[in-house]
């Protein structure tokens, strides 16, 4: 993710190449992670993400991430606290079942 320091928690990309995730989902998410005490944030980044293939079939497509320098390369770096938020973050909302009537 572009200009995001590492070890702060997961990344809600809420715009890249591939699409813009909607607001009000973008807020579900990070309004959950919130309240779990999750460190999360939200960026805009190029690229693009397998997630946007689906959203004309109907699906609400939310790309989330962790930060890392070096993409795609042997030097890649990440931060495990990043993971470890991404890691929870998913599982808090396979949890809730989050959808669009959800109240995250």
């Amino acid at each position: 993710i572009a200009n995001v320091a590492l070890g702060n928690g997961f990344v809600v990309r809420a715009k890249d190449n591939s699409g813009i995730a909607p607001r009000k989902a973008v807020g579900q998410v990070l309004t959950l992670a919130k309240k779990l005490k999750i460190p999360a944030r939200y960026g805009v980044t190029a690229g693009g993400n397998d997630g946007s293939r689906f959203v004309r079939r109907g699906a609400v497509n939310i790309p989330l991430s962790w930060p890392l320098r070096y993409a795609h390369s042997a030097a890649e770096v990440a931060d495990l606290r990043d993971a470890e938020a991404l890691r929870q973050i998913v599982g808090a909302l396979v949890e809730a079942g989050l959808s669009e009537e959800s109240p995250y």
